[in-house]
């Protein structure tokens, strides 16, 4: 929420990075290539910098983590069933979503943390993508009362880095990459550039004890899961 979430924006805001590109389907989204070497593997699949979740106007269903394989998570889930592209990885939770879309699970997400009746399946199916357990969260839940504590998070980061940042990514147009030789946007290559750098810093706080070690599951990566609930 503050590395790729309110600190990103404002690095935006401030248009030290590009937040995206507009296509023409009306996606705004940008692409990056990486060659298939294992040096390069540590920034293209390992670093802790990939923010997952499906969500409408009262929930988000999220996960975060690396990018070293097909997470078992509702975005990725929906994505690839939409392309036709799911594997037996997914039988499961397939099994369980059978007939159900996405704003059922949000909405059945949303009734089961105020107290409320819920359709049996979509629970079932939030428990099977391990975000309920016995009709009960199991991962962290974050409601607007927790907003205060966001920001403050926020404000320090401001305080202890913005300046360093902003120094560091004004010189990227120096940098000797196939990207700049390429012609590509320098905002746009910096938008990648922070990713790099705060997936570094992610490791360096689980290695210094400040945040938790995501779990790992082969051919999915390391991540861990929460819910953040919206007003009304």
């Amino acid at each position: 929420m503050c590395f790729d979430g309110l600190f990103w924006d404002k690095l935006g805001k401030e248009r030290i990075i590009s937040t995206g590109r507009k296509h023409i389907s009306g996606l705004d989204y940008l692409s990056v290539i990486y060659e298939n070497a294992p040096g390069l593997d540590e920034f293209s699949k390992k670093l802790l910098c990939s923010y997952n979740r499906i969500q409408d106007a009262h929930c988000a269903l999220q996960s975060f983590g690396d990018a070293d394989g097909d997470r078992v998570d509702c975005y990725r889930y929906f994505r690839l069933k939409e392309q036709k592209r799911l594997t037996t990885k997914y039988s499961v939770v397939d099994k369980a979503t059978d007939g159900l879309t996405q704003s059922d699970l949000l909405e059945t997400a949303v009734k089961l943390l105020m107290g409320d009746e819920a359709d049996y399946r979509a629970v079932e199916a939030l428990e099977q993508f391990g975000y309920f357990k016995g009709g009960k969260p199991c991962v962290p839940v974050f409601m607007d009362n927790d907003t205060s504590i966001i920001l403050e998070i926020e404000e320090l980061l401001e305080k202890h880095i913005w300046e360093s940042v902003r120094e560091l990514f004004s010189n990227l147009s120096g940098l000797n990459i196939t990207a700049m030789a390429n012609g590509v946007p320098v905002d746009e290559i910096a938008n990648e550039c922070w990713h790099i750098l705060f997936g570094c810093i992610n490791e360096k706080l689980i290695v210094d004890g400040f945040v938790a070690c995501p779990d790992f599951y082969p051919d999915e990566g390391r991540y861990l899961k929460c819910i953040e609930i919206y007003k009304e």
